[in-house]
């Protein structure tokens, strides 16, 4: 069951905290600061004692702890994600999608976070072995 259940966290946190870092690093602004604050504030406490804190909140089972898990995971992506965005955003192909007129999701899903994906995965591949 561990494989499984891990791959079920790892895939969650990685949709979950690359959407939330993609919006931060894209939009900026009040709402990408307060994506950050989360993450900044749920980074702070301790990864164990955060998952067992929720799993307690959540009550016993085998789906409360993968929540749980996500819980942690996720904000480690966003913050990975965000990086990425805020660094592919200022090239040239991506000023040029903008002067040519292409909307915001245009060029966030075709422009930025193809060239975003490849630290996303790796740390997913590393961050599999820890959640097991």
């Amino acid at each position: 069951h561990s494989l499984p259940i891990a791959l079920l966290v790892v895939v969650s946190a990685v949709v979950i905290g690359s959407a939330a870092g993609a919006i931060s690093g894209y939009r900026g602004g009040i709402i990408g600061a307060a994506i950050m604050r989360l993450v900044d504030v749920t980074l702070s406490f301790p990864p164990i004692l955060l998952a067992m804190a929720v799993a307690a909140s959540l009550g016993p089972g085998l789906g409360n702890a993968a929540i749980a898990m996500v819980v942690v995971w996720w904000p480690v992506y966003a913050r990975l994600m965000r990086a990425q965005v805020l660094e592919v955003r200022e090239r040239e192909h991506v000023e040029a999608a903008v002067a040519a007129g292409a909307g915001h999701f245009r060029i966030l899903t075709k422009h930025i976070l193809p060239l975003c994906w490849t630290p996303i995965l790796v740390s997913a591949t590393m961050d599999l072995g820890q959640v097991i």
